[in-house]
């Protein structure tokens, strides 16, 4: 097991410019964070990820053997963490093995310790059971006391469900936040899945018909850290254009030179005309962070939209590819709900599908919020249906229902 500490640094901060370096009682934010990492007893390597090379040399006057994560100019942007952890952990590979702790320290915290940091550490160690831990502190305003906008408009609502005597501070419940200080993660499940094939002589297939061209630029592989022997593409690499792709590693896809395979469309030259727009609009244009926080602004209006309203309503999954959930009371699927949700959202100039989710490139800012406000409007048309026990009576027609099924093959053995 590998213990390595990744400090996160970028020098474009634009509310407060330069704030990793900012100094605290003489000493910049970043030295403070490096110096906490120095005193840890398990941490073996800290690397800085950073598009500056005066930040790096700050933080090697405090740890000479520090190690410096060069970060591209679209790492340099407001990028999610996660894609900064992949990108390192991609080009530090040697680095890790498949049982390796991995440690994310901001310099904006620059009060915690080594022993804050080895308390993470040290859980996941005596846990295996347990894939991570971050930092914490007790907030001191409550949510239940808070107001907030309903989207756009003027109406105001709560937070939070204010069921229950609230209004006595010492009956609420204790609640904690991140304070950004300390995430301990390990290297992921799928690691250990790999190794499995390994060792039982099998290859690592995925299946990235989804989430390729949607969880990152290299598919959902890039995203987890985790590098399959053959991979599987669909229609998105051509943006919809008839067009597949069965890839891999040489000595997995050397066998089809012995194989004959042959498909329809095989002379079609459209589709890979639209492949190559399509990558080539990938890595030129912000495709995935757009999407990524497109789909963050609709999952998170949407499932708070739904918790004022106390309805078991929400999209689960990944902001790129959610999932519609409908639940009744007694928290069952219920498919009158989502008919009822999805006829609603369609006579407000919006069609939701009522399985899974997606967010393209195409969707503006604007179709997002006009999104969240017919969904705030349907669902209180849900919610009164709900009160008057009226659901099939609010319907203009059937519910939905699947249009294909799957057929479970026989249990009984044969004689």
């Amino acid at each position: 097991m590998t213990i390595v500490a990744i400090i996160t640094a970028r020098s474009g901060s634009k509310s407060v410019p330069n704030k990793n370096i900012r100094k605290l009682g003489g000493i910049p934010l970043l030295g403070w964070v490096v110096k906490a990492l120095n005193k840890s007893k398990f941490v073996e390597k800290i690397i800085l990820s950073t598009d500056s090379e005066e930040y790096f040399k700050i933080a090697k006057s405090f740890n000479g053997e520090i190690i410096l994560h060069k970060r591209t100019p679209e790492l340099a942007e407001d990028v999610p963490s996660e894609q900064v952890l992949l990108d390192v952990a991609k080009k530090f590979e040697t680095l890790f093995d498949e049982e390796s702790i991995i440690v994310l320290i901001q310099p904006t915290t620059p009060f915690i310790t080594g022993k804050d940091i080895d308390s993470c550490i040290d859980m996941l160690i005596k846990n295996p059971e347990i894939n991570s831990c971050i930092s914490v502190k007790q907030v001191s305003e409550y949510p239940e006391w808070m107001i907030t906008q309903i989207d756009d408009r003027k109406d105001i609502g709560t937070c939070i469900d204010l069921s229950g005597d609230v209004n006595v501070r010492q009956n609420l419940k204790k609640r904690w936040i991140s304070n950004g200080g300390i995430w301990v993660v390990r290297r992921s499940f799928l690691q250990k899945v790999k190794k499995l094939t390994k060792e039982n002589d099998s290859i690592l297939i995925f299946d990235e018909i989804v989430t390729a061209f949607r969880f990152s630029n290299g598919g959902g592989q890039e995203y987890f850290g985790i590098e399959p022997d053959i991979t599987v593409l669909g229609k998105g690499i051509a943006n919809g254009m008839p067009l597949s792709a069965v890839v891999g590693k040489t000595e997995f896809m050397k066998i089809f030179d012995d194989i004959f395979f042959s498909t329809t469309f095989a002379g079609e030259t459209l589709s890979l005309a639209a492949s190559y727009a399509t990558i080539t609009e990938f890595q030129e244009k912000p495709v995935i962070r757009q999407m990524w926080e497109h789909g963050t602004m609709l999952m998170e209006s949407v499932n708070r939209i739904a918790k004022q309203e106390s309805l078991a309503i929400e999209l689960a999954g990944y902001p790129v590819r959610m999932k519609l959930v409908c639940n009744d009371l007694n928290g069952n699927d219920s498919v009158l709900i989502r008919s009822l949700l999805v006829q609603e959202l369609v006579k407000r100039g919006i069609f939701m599908h009522p399985g899974v989710e997606y967010v393209s490139f195409s969707h503006e800012k604007e179709d997002i919020q006009n999104t969240i406000r017919a969904f705030s409007d349907a669902i209180l048309i849900i919610k009164k249906a709900l009160n008057e026990n009226k659901l099939e009576s609010y319907l203009e027609g059937k519910p939905a229902k699947a249009v294909y099924s799957v057929i479970k093959p026989s249990e009984k053995k044969h004689q």
